[in-house]
């Protein structure tokens, strides 16, 4: 038998973590120090929101991205809770509203002003009760505009609808109650059809929302049960029903049959055969139960029709494994990590097929590549620090800095230091401009359904958008026409850069007010919200405070230098696009005239 050595071609085999100069890092943060096993973080383009400690209460910091250094102790909280908060959850649709839960039962949606907090905010937009006991999870839908699950003690799963006028909503719209003990995590698949579960009775559930019928269990068997088979014809005599113990234990026997060890119910021991392709069965099954796993987090990997878990062995080691959704009775594979005590928190890059494991307590972060042949799991490498983690949280696709291969970013919470350390993970590019193919379209922030749609029983995968600076939104399913923004500008377009182009020489300013003024009203809204959405590093360029430090003086220096880099690169890219088009108009003229 010849050896193969496995050679794996990977674009991402060198991606490496990057952490944060100290300047570019959240110092003198009062992170919590609640024993809950969350992130206690939530990150958007716009801000980072930290749970933090309160006395009287629970309360979470709301800090913009760019404000960076040492915070100021009396800086202002959103505190409106009267118990401890325990997890919070950005709008994915909406950057300036954010979801609390609570240990006093309730769940609260907050408005976050676009300026700068100079107060404690008290004053919530919506109050969610229904729960009887202390609300765990809260989740958002992930095509569905306005619609929240929550998870509370009481084993319940509520379904929200926010698009009502109520300031106080007392009724979900529906309650899973299938679970029989506390959950301890929430995944949607892509288009939110599929919830999956994990519970401290041990189970992994996959259960439709709407319905709340639990569509596949998987319950962890301990070793000494006994089990029934389900072939119930093993037995030596007629009417016994065979239950397998432990490990079967195998004597020696003919080539074409092999004897396990059995327990019936009629005799106290007994002997039966079986064919091979049933023992093989038999082995798969009894190994299965034997492994154990218990996991306390699922998710749902994209499109691949995966969960993957993470948890303890039998032997209370860390380890992570891969369930096929639809059948959870054996696990495609088991990983074991190490020996450690810390929960696992899995998180997945659907458009990398990367899967990172944070480990609580762990200075590391694992990170693999996903694929849905075998072996389904690659390890890459990990990112490796000397100070613990309290805490993660993750910045959207949509707020990565594009132009030094960023591909994820953690912000880690430190609470030996009260520090929060942003990590970047960076795939090694030589040329900077922008890579096609580490960055293909991502879900963005405009909601594919509505909330009554999605409960009246549709599905929608997300909206997708590019990337690249300057591009447009990626609509999946068509909508309703709407004028031309870039033709009805074409005809006039030679003309109006010519006069701004005279203009800018004299007047910058003043060529891009002309600008707007021989613009059509509704292409100069057009404009404004291409302004809005342009980032830099998760910092919006045109809504930004004054420096008010000499390091946030030089940080803007910086950002602004980066922001002309960028502006450079795409003025080149331009140029080039349009010395091609001259090129074909060339050869499709000299065409012409030859024919």
């Amino acid at each position: 038998m010849s050896w193969h050595p496995q050679y794996r071609s990977s674009k991402f085999r060198h991606v490496f973590g990057k952490p944060a100069s100290k300047e570019n890092c959240y110092d003198s943060v009062p992170i919590t120090r609640s024993v809950h096993d969350n992130h206690f973080c939530a990150v958007n383009p716009h801000f980072i929101a930290v749970v933090t400690e309160c006395a009287g209460g629970g309360a979470f910091l709301v800090i913009p991205l760019h404000q960076t250094g040492k915070l100021d102790p009396h800086y202002p909280k959103v505190c409106g809770h009267r118990g401890n908060v325990l997890d919070v959850k950005w709008n994915p649709f909406d950057d300036f509203e954010i979801a609390s839960c609570s240990e006093d039962a309730t769940i609260k949606i907050w408005s976050i002003p676009k300026q700068l907090l100079t107060r404690n905010l008290t004053a919530y937009r919506k109050e969610l009760v229904g729960h009887a006991r202390r609300v765990g999870l809260v989740e958002w839908h992930p095509t569905a505009a306005n619609i929240l699950f929550s998870a509370g003690y009481d084993y319940k799963v509520m379904i929200w609808n926010l698009d009502t006028k109520e300031s106080v909503i007392t009724s979900p719209m529906s309650t899973i109650s299938c679970h029989q003990d506390v959950i301890l995590s929430m995944s949607f698949n892509t288009n939110g059809s599929l919830l999956a579960t994990t519970c401290k009775d041990r189970k992994i559930r996959v259960i439709d929302p709407r319905a709340g019928t639990v569509l596949q269990m998987r319950k962890l068997r301990p070793v000494r049960d006994e089990m029934t088979h389900p072939h119930g014809e093993l037995g030596s005599e007629p009417g016994l029903t065979p239950k397998l113990v432990g490990v079967p234990q195998l004597w020696p026997g003919g080539q074409e049959s092999r004897r396990y060890h059995c327990l019936a119910t009629v005799q106290p021991w007994a002997s039966a055969s079986c064919s091979e392709p049933l023992f093989s069965h038999l082995q798969q099954w009894a190994e299965a139960s034997y492994k154990g796993h218990r996991a306390s987090k699922v998710l749902f990997l994209g499109n691949l029709k995966k969960l993957m878990s993470t948890g303890t062995s039998r032997w209370n080691n860390r380890q992570v494994a891969l369930w096929d959704q639809d059948n959870l009775s054996v696990p495609l594979m088991e990983e074991d990590l190490d020996g450690s005590s810390g929960v696992l928190f899995p998180f997945y890059d659907a458009d990398t097929s990367m899967l990172y494991v944070v480990g609580k307590g762990d200075g590391n972060i694992r990170y693999y590549e996903v694929s849905a042949d075998k072996p389904h799991l690659s390890y890459l490498t990990e990112y490796r620090s000397y100070n613990p983690q309290k805490g993660i949280g993750v910045m959207p696709k949509r707020g990565l800095d594009v132009s030094s291969c960023e591909i994820f970013r953690f912000y880690k919470l430190i609470t030996t230091k009260s520090l929060i350390e942003p990590i970047s993970m960076i795939v090694p590019r030589r040329s900077e401009s922008y890579q096609e193919d580490i960055y293909p379209p991502t879900a963005g922030a405009q909601p594919s359904l509505t909330a009554q749609e999605w409960l009246s029983g549709m599905n929608r995968d997300p909206i997708l958008v590019s990337l690249r600076p300057g591009s447009e939104l990626l609509r999946p399913h068509p909508l309703p026409a709407e004028r031309p923004i870039f033709n009805s500008m074409a005809p006039a377009s030679p003309r109006l850069l010519n006069q701004t182009e005279k203009l800018a020489a004299e007047d910058g300013w003043r060529s891009s007010s002309l600008l707007e003024e021989k613009m059509p009203r509704w292409a100069a809204e057009h404009r404004l919200e291409e302004k809005k959405t342009w980032l830099t590093n998760g910092f919006d360029v045109f809504e930004c405070p004054p420096p008010k430090t000499e390091n946030e003086l030089l940080q803007m220096f910086y950002r602004q230098q980066e922001e002309i880099r960028r502006l450079r690169e795409l003025l080149t890219q331009r140029e080039v696009q349009a010395k091609q088009l001259e090129l074909e108009i060339k050869n499709l003229r000299m065409g012409s005239e030859q024919l």
